[in-house]
Parts: C-alpha cells; sequence; structure tokens
C-alpha cells in the first residue's frame, strides 16, 4: 500500500466509526430521514446492533489501537 493511503486510512477509520455510532441518535432526533415508516422497531434495533460495534471497532482500529 503506498505511504499517502497508510496515512489517510485512519482518518477513514475514525470517520466510518463515528458514523455509524451516529445512526442511533439519528433515528432518535430525526425519524422522518433515519428510520422507516410506518415504524418498524425490530429492523432499527437489529441495524443499530450491527452498526454500532463495527463504530467501536473502526474508531478504535483509527486511533492506533493494538491489534490483538
Amino acid at each position: 500500500m503506498s505511504n499517502h493511503r497508510q496515512q489517510m486510512l485512519p482518518g477513514a477509520r475514525v470517520t466510518f466509526g463515528i458514523a455509524f455510532l451516529l445512526v442511533y441518535p439519528l433515528m432518535v432526533v430525526w425519524p422522518s430521514g433515519w428510520a422507516w415508516q410506518p415504524s418498524q422497531h425490530e429492523h432499527e434495533q437489529m441495524i443499530v446492533g450491527s452498526l454500532t460495534p463495527r463504530g467501536v471497532v473502526a474508531h478504535s482500529a483509527g486511533q492506533g489501537a493494538p491489534p490483538q
């Protein structure tokens, strides 16, 4: 991988991590733009439940957490 891509990768990981973590707050604050109409709570919980761990992992990877 080129040096430029390696430098941009942590920033992209942090950005996507924050975006994934903002899905649920956006569903609460702006339901007409982010939630299903009519409301389908099971699907919303599934989406939030799958994106939140990804957001945490992506954000921590972008912060330079040591690999396990």
